[in-house]
């Protein structure tokens, strides 16, 4: 069982931010990062089991913007390199969450540098930049709500709404701390918006349209096996 157990914590760790060995989240002791150890993000980002259920979760539902796909289909190196990829994701969460200030401002800061090359023309003829912040509160929020998801169903479902709602609305990676830092806009539910209701009012503010892909029963969803939430299917209907 020990050997086994090594085996798996190994292949994780290849696909771990860490791995690349270019920040010690334990360095320098005491500095408390963006977040600090007692604030909700620390234990929702820290269990890797639920982390990596949200994070398949906050994919599909990052796609459903148009925009966003764009971008990840032009410019994402995910085809040739989706370790890599994976990789350089984790270690954005990891070091934006437990590292310290100053390399979690690093790490945003080339983050920001790569969005201000990543620009086009997306499948409706928009233009679209990485760097928009509305489109950035998208991927943030999106990422955010996720994440929280898959900790209460898989790891902590006693979580109250008071908590979800202060995560998702005044201290989440989504609104403050590393998505604020990297450009995403403060677009909270606002007053009048009933916590339990608190994750869905933040996407459908940050963007209506792909917030109301999103559901059940919807147009892109019923054209998603043609051409990812696109029904002619022309730009993304068939993968590299």
């Amino acid at each position: 069982m020990e050997l086994l157990r090594r085996r798996i914590e190994k292949q994780v760790f290849r696909v771990n931010g860490l791995s690349l060995n270019e920040f010690d989240l334990s360095q320098p002791p005491g500095d408390p990062g963006l977040f600090g150890p007692d604030s909700l993000v620390w234990p929702v980002h820290g269990d890797f089991t639920s982390m990596l259920c949200g994070g398949i979760g906050a994919l599909l539902l990052q796609m459903l913007h148009p925009s966003a796909l764009a971008g990840v289909w032009d410019h994402s190196s995910f085809r040739q390199d989706m370790l890599g990829r994976l990789r350089r994701t984790s270690q954005f969460v990891a070091v934006t969450t437990f590292g310290n200030r100053a390399d979690a401002l690093t790490l945003i800061e080339r983050v920001k540098r790569i969005h201000l090359q990543v620009n086009g023309v997306d499948a409706y003829g928009n233009p679209y930049a990485a760097s928009d912040p509305e489109l950035l509160t998208w991927v943030h929020v999106a990422e955010a709500s996720c994440f929280l998801a898959g900790h209460v169903r898989y790891k902590n479902p006693a979580l109250g709404l008071t908590e979800t709602r202060s995560l998702l609305c005044t201290g989440g990676a989504g609104c403050r701390g590393a998505g604020r830092a990297a450009g995403a806009q403060k677009r909270t539910g606002g007053r009048g918006v009933p916590a339990a209701d608190a994750p869905p009012a933040l996407l459908r503010r940050a963007h209506p349209r792909s917030y109301q892909a999103a559901a059940p029963g919807s147009r892109a969803q019923q054209t998603s096996k043609t051409g990812y939430g696109h029904a002619n299917g022309s730009r993304y209907g068939s993968a590299a």
